[in-house]
């Protein structure tokens, strides 16, 4: 059975509204300058907060690059689990697993993602 080109535009029109309510829900803010107590280095841009209450995760970009961000957190007051580099991204790991920082390479500085989850 060949698809006509009503089904073909209803298709497209389903997968639209979707997308479309989705991208409007997920806009750069202004960054803060913590988030649930973990620090964000100066001049992070480009935030996007994924939720209120926990877990939740923020995701942001920094012009550093990933070993600067790294030693961006290393160099604060929070407590670690584990650090390590995986698949090609720093994981760190806060003390009884409550927090992770991801930091990945992005153009010419680092995406980071802060997952908070307790």
């Amino acid at each position: 059975m060949r698809s006509t080109p009503f089904f073909s535009r209803a298709i497209k029109s389903t997968l639209f509204i979707p997308f479309s309510v989705f991208s409007q829900s997920i806009v750069a803010a202004p960054c803060p300058e913590t988030f649930y107590s973990l620090p964000l280095p100066e001049k992070a841009s480009t935030c996007h907060q994924f939720n209120d209450t926990l877990p939740a995760s923020l995701s942001f970009h920094s012009k550093h690059s990933m070993e600067e961000v790294k030693q961006f957190y290393q160099g604060t007051n929070l407590v670690f689990q584990s650090s390590q580099k995986h698949l090609g991204r720093y994981v760190i790991k806060g003390e009884d697993d409550q927090y992770r920082i991801v930091i990945s390479k992005d153009g010419n500085g680092a995406q980071v993602d802060l997952l908070v989850m307790k």
